[in-house]
């Protein structure tokens, strides 16, 4: 008979990236740290969808106040997801990432840590760029190193942060992951830069209702992304026009980039929009581009001149941000390979990539 935890991950895998199956049962490991089986239980009676407790308590036949006790007591666990729809509550089941993993950042430890890890290699980072479209998109880290200003409105990042209504600094999963590893020796990048990921609007409430993290002013927010290119962090976004995560990981770090870097899958070229050029005769070979470079898109030739590997570019621009000679600028795609999010909202997204997920035989 299948444990309870199996028969969490299996449903699970039915939602947005989904949760893959390892022999080695290392996503078993990791549920069973966050979820007690009364939890993983309760989770599988749960139908799809935001639901307010009055309409678990009816497809659960249990009373109104038992299922808002027990969902209430499971998001404050920040294992299923809260939204305030109006005067309503409403509830729903997230995906692992990004969802659960994220939320429960603050109580990870070295068993979620290494398991996790290992499930990463296994499957799970397969999943990041295996559908049709991809879960996080990469924006160019300043608009002004686009030619010709040439930055699309749903690529700029201080118009994002400027339209917010709310921004909550978060600590960042992927860093938190890897320094929580017992072997967690790699990252050569500033340690004490921990919060370096905010969540907006709904997230930013949920974040904030639970004390997973600080509330920031929008020019605190802006002074914080200036610190992420000096620091030389990408900066990534959830695949939504809402755009309710947007990401600040460092090389050593950064599971997103490492999933299109060792991985790729169908979405890779719709990561980003922009695709960096270089003029050579104004290069002073200083080397400062390579060593920023997340994806190896910048070499060192025989002749030891900076050479462009453009397959490799995802458009993040942080080796044009500090290039001394502005030998470097982002340039736009062709307009018939621009890719925009598919969805408003991230419950929507997560849907979409579902249903995709479901035409490629994956579920």
């Amino acid at each position: 008979m299948e444990t309870v935890y199996r028969q969490l991950q299996r449903k699970l895998n039915s939602i947005g990236l989904g949760l893959p199956e390892t022999d080695e049962g290392y996503e078993l490991h990791y549920l069973a740290e966050l979820f007690t089986e009364e939890e993983a239980a309760f989770v599988l009676k749960m139908e799809r969808g935001l639901q307010t407790p009055a309409e678990v308590a009816e497809s659960m036949n249990i009373p109104v106040e038992e299922a808002a006790e027990k969902l209430e007591s499971m998001a404050k666990r920040n294992n299923i997801f809260r939204l305030h729809d109006g005067d309503q509550i409403k509830y729903t089941i997230f995906p692992v990432i990004h969802g659960f993993l994220e939320f429960n950042v603050d109580r990870f430890n070295s068993v979620i840590a290494k398991n996790f890890g290992k499930h990463y290699m296994k499957g799970m980072g397969h999943r990041f760029y295996g559908s049709q479209e991809p879960l996080f998109r990469v924006l160019p880290t300043r608009a002004e190193v686009v030619e010709h200003g040439e930055c699309l409105a749903e690529d700029d990042v201080e118009a994002i942060i400027r339209r917010q209504t709310r921004i909550a600094l978060t600590p960042c999963f992927c860093r938190t992951s890897t320094q929580s590893s017992p072997k967690a020796t790699g990252c050569t990048h500033n340690r004490d830069f921990h919060d370096t990921c905010m969540v907006f609007g709904i997230f930013a409430d949920f974040y904030l209702e639970n004390g997973n993290a600080t509330e920031i002013t929008v020019e605190e927010a802006l002074a914080h992304i200036r610190r992420c290119d000096s620091e030389g962090n990408i900066i990534e976004v959830l695949n939504t026009r809402d755009v309710e995560v947007m990401c600040s990981c460092c090389p050593c770090c950064c599971g997103v980039m490492k999933a299109l870097m060792f991985f790729g899958g169908p979405s890779k070229e719709v990561a980003g929009n922009y695709k960096i050029r270089y003029e050579e005769s104004a290069c002073v070979q200083c080397g400062i581009c390579k060593e920023r470079c997340f994806m190896k898109a910048i070499e060192t030739a025989e002749d030891g001149k900076v050479r462009l590997v453009e397959e490799n570019c995802v458009g993040c621009g942080l080796c044009a941000t500090t290039c001394p000679a502005k030998a470097l600028t982002l340039h736009r795609k062709p307009e018939e390979a621009v890719y925009l999010p598919p969805t408003d909202s991230v419950v929507e997204l997560y849907d979409h990539i579902t249903k995709l997920r479901r035409k490629s035989y994956e579920i």
